[in-house]
């Protein structure tokens, strides 16, 4: 696993709609709203890379994969959690493991990230990249926005 942090402007993120999520988030000025899409990013046709909402991750080293969530206007700077659970443990956690970014389980196979963050052009966002020694199978992310579970993405790692 190596964990890349990735923002992308308005104009760079294309996010198809069909898997759209919505949940109140309690805090700044009350109940707010958002948008959660979990995704892979592509490359099109013309060479720009493209965020594609999908459940499920070609098993292929280096193919970035990870949410994208809209806040509500409002808010500046969110904390956020991500509480990440692998089907089995991966052969590494990356350099982030190391260094103190991810607190991971003892049986290796959930990983939590916290971070606080500005947020850009009304989203945050957070994306892996697949490794060789990730096990295939299902994969359970879930993301907390100041303290809050907003969103639980479930989806596949898988050859097919």
């Amino acid at each position: 696993m190596i964990k890349k942090h990735l923002l992308y402007t308005l104009g760079f993120l294309i996010i198809c709609f069909s898997n759209l999520s919505v949940a109140a988030v309690s805090g700044q000025g009350g109940g707010q709203f958002h948008e959660g899409y979990f995704g892979i990013i592509e490359i099109n046709n013309n060479g720009e890379a493209e965020f594609v909402v999908t459940d499920r991750v070609p098993l292929i080293e280096g193919q970035f994969y990870g949410w994208v969530i809209k806040i509500s206007p409002g808010f500046v700077k969110v904390k956020w959690k991500e509480v990440f659970e692998l089907p089995e443990a991966p052969q590494s956690w990356g350099a982030e493991e190391t260094s103190g970014d991810l607190v991971i389980s003892g049986d290796r196979k959930v990983s939590v990230t916290e971070e606080e963050v500005f947020v850009e052009d009304g989203y945050i966002a957070n994306y892996w990249n697949v490794v060789a020694g990730d096990p295939p199978g299902d994969y359970i992310m879930r993301v907390y926005v100041n303290d809050h579970l907003v969103e639980t993405f479930r989806f596949k790692l898988t050859n097919n």
